[in-house]
């Protein structure tokens, strides 16, 4: 299935509760207040393309990484995508419709994991959450044997957020799950809810 160009591709396992069902939400996101005291030096922006009348996205990672916003003539927020290498693979996709009916491509929270073995047998877990259309607390890291809380804090893309933990190889259990709880917030709605995301770690690290 291909979105405009992007081949949907699914990076790391990731697994969620089914959510619960809330009210209606409704809302639009104008350009002006997405990038309102956001130093755009670090963004890239193309007027008139194809697909938009503006195209906003994040300067290319290492990786190939980078945030794609898509806006209407109206300057309202119609596409967001999270491209994960230079081919423009992603699967978190936002569409807003005219109206600011919005859905997700995926019912998982994280929109990335990644993991960096250390030389203390341990490793260090990152993970990003979308605060477009959410704002999200109370973050919790576990395993049968962990369980840490973490601060949230700006990543290096727009609109992003995420934390980083520490685990110790001894502190996984053989499922190799890591799970992150916590409660997110419709910003439009003002809705409430829990939720839960995990990934399944390689058994080779």
């Amino acid at each position: 299935m291909k979105l405009h160009g992007f081949t949907l591709f699914l990076i790391l396992a990731s697994c969620s509760a089914k959510p619960k069902p809330i009210a209606e939400s409704k809302c639009l996101f104008s350009y002006n207040s997405l990038v309102e005291n956001v130093d755009t030096s670090k963004l890239q922006i193309v007027r008139n393309t194809d697909s938009a009348a503006i195209e906003l996205s994040d300067k290319t990672s290492k990786l190939g990484e980078k945030g794609l916003f898509r806006f209407d003539l109206s300057g309202n927020l119609r596409l967001y995508a999270f491209l994960i290498n230079a081919n423009n693979d992603t699967d978190f996709i936002i569409e807003y419709d005219s109206h600011g009916n919005h859905k997700r491509s995926v019912t998982r929270d994280v929109v990335e994991w990644q993991y960096f073995n250390r030389k203390d047998s341990s490793l260090n877990l990152d993970f990003l959450l979308c605060a477009i259309d959410y704002a999200y607390g109370q973050i919790l890291i576990k395993t049968k044997k962990f369980r840490q809380q973490v601060g949230l804090s700006q990543s290096a893309f727009l609109k992003l957020i995420g934390g980083r933990v520490n685990i110790s190889y001894s502190e996984l259990d053989s499922s190799r799950k890591v799970f992150i709880t916590g409660v997110r917030q419709d910003k439009c709605s003002k809705v409430k809810q829990a939720f839960i995301d995990s990934i399944t770690l390689p058994k080779h690290l």
